[in-house]
């Protein structure tokens, strides 16, 4: 099921409360009148938070503990009793069931947002967060900036070691990445040896002073590879955001074309992208890869 909007959410579950209050209370007490407080439990399937599942049953409880008392009696009392208890057993029951769907859901999410090998997100959600990121900017107008890392000449690498311990390389940057950066910052497997950081209030000066950070951080690693270890160095793009990118794919472009002066000049740096080298929303011409990194954004 589809989650609904946070600030619809709440209102939903009140007016479904009360609604089956509502109706509780123009029903003579009889087998069945408990029953229908367990909708108010299903309510949270459209939730991704546990405390929300139970606190939606601890309401339904208590909802129908109060029909007891303000409904009119239509039947012996120990069948009221006997009906309402099997209501309460059936509310947290379903409760628990939901409960646990939500809990697999949310790891199934996971799965689909991150990368299997080093356990960061993946491409897809970088896309995703990266245009919640662009959206905020543009309505609140804090800093916001994104660097792309490759791994220097990692092919060489898996010729040489062989791609298991590539793999083992690739967890090992990803874990350095994730020591230095920021709580708020996110970082992603872009693909490959590729990696792309999204640092949200954080200023170009930020950005470049946290990557040169991971650059040194790396190149001062050796990477263990059973009876042999290795040194390996990456290059850095950073961008930052500005009313002059179009979008996403312009912000990525941007940081890509750093990327590539780093390259271009050496290797092991880290460059901050160069006005003239943004892709303008008002210019049809932007760095003669944006296509190709268009085409790899997308597929």
């Amino acid at each position: 099921m589809t989650r609904i909007d946070s600030f619809l959410f709440p209102f939903l579950c009140v007016v479904v409360g009360c609604a089956i209050f509502a109706f509780d209370l123009t029903q003579r007490l009889g087998v069945a009148g408990g029953v229908p407080y367990v909708l108010l439990v299903l309510l949270g399937l459209f939730t991704d938070r546990h405390r929300i599942v139970f606190a939606l049953a601890g309401s339904a409880t208590v909802l129908t503990l109060l029909g007891i008392w303000l409904s009119a009696p239509g039947a012996p009392v120990q069948v009221i009793v006997m009906n309402r208890l099997l209501s309460l057993l059936a509310i947290w029951a379903v409760a628990s069931a939901v409960s646990l769907v939500v809990a697999h859901r949310k790891r199934l999410e996971s799965l689909l947002e991150r990368d299997p090998l080093t356990g960061l997100y993946n491409r897809s959600y970088l896309l995703d967060h990266l245009q919640l990121q662009i959206s905020r900017w543009r309505r609140d107008k804090i800093p916001l900036s994104l660097i792309m890392l490759d791994v220097d000449h990692f092919k060489a690498v898996n010729d040489r070691y062989g791609h298991p311990a590539g793999d083992r390389v690739l967890t090992a940057i990803a874990d350095i990445c994730c020591s230095i950066v920021r709580s708020s910052d996110v970082v992603c497997r872009f693909g490959g040896e590729e990696f792309a950081i999204i640092l949200p209030q954080a200023t170009q000066e930020n950005a470049h002073e946290i990557a040169e950070r991971i650059r040194v951080g790396i190149e001062n690693s050796r990477f263990s590879l059973g009876h042999d270890s290795v040194q390996v160095t990456v290059s850095q793009g950073i961008a930052e955001m500005n009313r002059r990118l179009a979008d996403s794919t312009a912000f990525l472009s941007a940081a890509d074309t750093a990327l590539y002066d780093s390259k271009r000049g050496g290797r092991n740096a880290v460059h901050i992208a160069a006005e003239p080298a943004f892709w303008l929303a008002d210019n049809d011409e932007g760095p003669a890869h944006c296509d190709e990194l268009a085409l790899r954004v997308t597929h």
